[in-house]
């Protein structure tokens, strides 16, 4: 579990994920890659025109840690979810 900081508190509000930043918990899970690859299955989901960058370089760039989504790729049983917006820069 992580406090998350003011900054990424206010992302969310921004991504229309939470209505105000009183709704925004202040605390958060995190896992590391071994913990996440240890699943049998893992869902990921992008929305919206923000993660579009990120879903590009996600599914196209280096499998690496600049990216560490892009690991995805490697685990045999991840479905990535994503909406019009989230794919608007794929070919």
């Amino acid at each position: 579990i992580v406090k998350l900081t003011e900054s990424t508190r206010q992302a969310q509000v921004g991504d229309s994920l939470f209505p105000t930043l009183e709704q925004v918990p202040h605390y958060a899970f995190t896992l590391t890659l071994p913990t996440l690859f240890a699943a049998a299955q893992i869902y990921c989901f992008a929305l919206g025109t923000s993660k579009a960058k990120i879903v590009r370089q996600l599914l196209t760039g280096e499998i690496d840690s600049a990216c560490p989504a892009s690991w995805l790729r490697r685990h045999a049983n991840a479905t990535l979810f994503l909406d019009a917006a989230a794919a608007s820069l794929l070919d």
